[in-house]
């Protein structure tokens, strides 16, 4: 009899230890879920205040929301097929790519015509100056790679650096591509029309291998063009 109660007083325990286990598991799930989404909220605000800061240097109207929307939209896709670490982070930096622009005077970023050789020189700053602006912003750091080269071209001829090739990190690359393209087929005042999205992916294609990585742009015109057809309206009835 002894020992039969000393089995059920074991079993008994183990019972109680498992039930204590189960809710302590359950409690920590829902701890966790808890905490999954305040920082999913806290990574929202955080590109939120990106682009409303964004919007303050670059100007306030609709266009140039749009314009953020669309490149980031783009380039994030485009990030994905490449398997890029720091989604998050490089979103921040498409966001945030002209931030430089505030060190530019609004004359020069709103001019109607082509920029002079001098204005081209102060337009060229923009990166760099971007860059100052978010150094001491360590979480920012993995977006300083989009903000500092995104002007640069495949073949050596763009700026702040003149970089080549691979030596350009690619989420730059990357962005580079969804900036032009946006710019192509946006409505510009140093121009009489845009094109339209079949010109602009021409444009691409011609420029694949000097101002474009080649396999980055094969890429993000079948990204871009999946997106977009995916976006316009049916035809059908």
């Amino acid at each position: 009899m002894a020992e039969r109660a000393e089995a059920w007083d074991l079993e008994s325990q183990v019972q109680i230890f498992a039930s204590e286990l189960a809710d302590l598991y359950g409690r920590e799930r829902e701890t966790s879920r808890q905490l999954a989404g305040v920082v999913k909220d806290l990574e929202d605000a955080q590109e939120a205040f990106a682009m409303a800061f964004a919007l303050v240097v670059e100007g306030k109207d609709a266009e140039t929301r749009a314009h953020l929307q669309r490149t980031t939209r783009w380039a994030t896709a485009v990030a994905r097929r490449f398997e890029l670490e720091n989604i998050r982070e490089l979103r921040l930096g498409f966001l945030l790519h002209d931030i430089g622009k505030w060190a530019v005077p609004r004359e020069i970023i709103q001019k109607p015509g082509p920029l002079d050789d001098n204005e081209w020189k102060i337009m060229r700053i923009h990166p760099i100056a971007g860059v100052q602006m978010i150094a001491d912003v360590h979480v920012l750091d993995p977006a300083c790679d989009v903000i500092r080269y995104h002007h640069e071209r495949w073949d050596g001829t763009g700026y702040p650096y003149g970089l080549e090739g691979d030596a350009i990190p690619l989420p730059a690359r990357i962005f580079a591509l969804a900036d032009v393209f946006d710019a192509l087929t946006g409505d510009r005042p140093y121009r009489e029309r845009s094109f339209s999205l079949e010109e602009a992916v021409e444009i691409i294609r011609k420029d694949r291998g000097t101002h474009f990585d080649p396999k980055v742009a094969d890429v993000f015109l079948d990204v871009v063009l999946e997106l977009e057809s995916s976006r316009a309206p049916s035809s059908e009835p």
